[in-house]
């Protein structure tokens, strides 16, 4: 199977190009959003989602040159590793305002630490307005569900298919159309390699 180009930035990234980490940062922070959007908005829909994303970037850039290829290929691992180090982040938020309510007896927002300036920084701000961010805001609340749960977190059309009381076929191919309608709005994205 031939590379893919955000297996070349994730080459570039773990050998210390700067270009290359700011092109995966960009190419994968707008569906990090949507994962962190999708998954905070049930338990702190105050924390802004970006925080969450920023502090996933935070935890996973050192861990970069620990990740490997499958089949040759870097987007599919480096997408397992940020969606679930962001769910942690989502669960440690979680956890803070269960703390939170047993010391105070109520539901006060939470602070993250404070964004900190850097390649994540820019590129957050930088790509909020583009082209993919649009793409993924028009999507129906179940077409975000299954694009998170399929194509952002890597769960298997049968796990998927028990939690939305569907078949594993019906899941399969709404998952296929959704990815194909996107992908045929907008090209050149991380969206052309999941």
């Amino acid at each position: 199977m031939e590379p893919t180009d955000t297996t070349y930035l994730v080459r570039g990234a773990k050998s210390g190009d700067a270009d290359s980490l700011a092109g995966l940062v960009a190419r994968f922070t707008p569906l990090l959003e949507m994962q962190a959007r999708h998954r905070l908005a049930a338990v702190a829909p105050d924390v802004d989602p970006a925080d969450c994303v920023q502090e996933t970037w935070l935890r996973a850039l050192p861990r970069l040159p620990e990740l490997g290829e499958r089949d040759g290929r870097g987007t599919p691992v480096l997408l397992k590793f940020l969606a679930t180090t962001l769910l942690h982040c989502v669960q440690e938020v979680l956890r803070s305002r269960i703390r939170q309510h047993r010391e105070r007896d109520s539901s006060d927002a939470i602070e993250l630490p404070a964004a900190t300036r850097g390649v994540v920084s820019r590129v957050l701000q930088a790509e909020r307005h583009g082209q993919l961010w649009s793409v993924l805001a028009d999507l129906d609340p179940a077409e975000r569900e299954l694009l998170i749960l399929r194509g952002i977190e890597q769960h298997d059309n049968k796990a998927i298919a028990q939690r939305l009381g569907e078949s594993e076929n019906a899941v399969s191919l709404r998952y296929n159309r959704l990815l194909r309608r996107l992908r045929d709005r907008i090209r050149g994205t991380i969206l052309d390699e999941i």
